[in-house]
């Protein structure tokens, strides 16, 4: 038997964000949402067009491809257009908007109710406060290990190991700083 799709969309401010209503569903807390969320911003006057995915596989929604593209007879993209690209608000905005409530779990599955996607009602302030514990949850894990790389990271560059920190783990000066100085008290530096 051919499995159905049946796509949903969403309407953003500036642009719209798809998911198949039937397709796969991850559990996410007291709640479920789509396995994949296509994001677009259209680019309106002239202006770069955005698009992203939201993939949940993982338990925790993670935009894993972001792309910025010029519209035709549009202007080039900018460094201003990626400074205003804010994937973690972005995500803690329109994830809540496609998730089901459970409502009841049982040896039949698992039974959710969706409403109406409202940014101002208390379950969509209840879905955000969902995912963002589970983001918390999902973020990277400070530990021996890390700080192990992060040591073979900082040896491996002679001339800036702090960038060469920085870079690998895509984080910021000052937590590449924090991380070393951490690899150094457990003597790993």
């Amino acid at each position: 038997m051919e499995r159905m799709h049946m796509t949903t969309r969403i309407d953003l401010n500036v642009g719209w964000a798809d998911y198949d209503g039937l397709g796969d569903k991850v559990r996410i807390g007291d709640r479920m949402v789509p396995h994949s969320i296509y994001v677009t911003l259209p680019g309106v006057d002239g202006q770069p067009r955005l698009t992203m995915t939201i993939d949940s596989s993982s338990g925790v929604p993670r935009c894993t491809d972001l792309r910025i593209e010029s519209v035709e007879g549009g202007r080039e993209v900018r460094t201003k257009d990626l400074r205003a690209v804010e994937v973690d608000n972005w995500i803690e905005a329109i994830v809540p908007l496609t998730m089901a409530q459970v409502v009841s779990d049982g040896p039949g599955g698992t039974n959710s109710v969706v409403r109406v996607p409202d940014s101002n009602s208390a379950d969509f302030k209840a879905a955000k406060t969902t995912l963002s514990r589970a983001r918390r949850i999902g973020r990277r894990k400070v530990n021996d290990d890390l700080y192990r790389r992060v040591a073979e990271v900082y040896k491996s560059e002679e001339l800036r190991p702090a960038e060469a920190v920085r870079l690998a783990f895509g984080v910021a000066d000052r937590t590449a700083f924090r991380y070393i100085a951490d690899a150094r008290k457990r003597g790993l530096l």
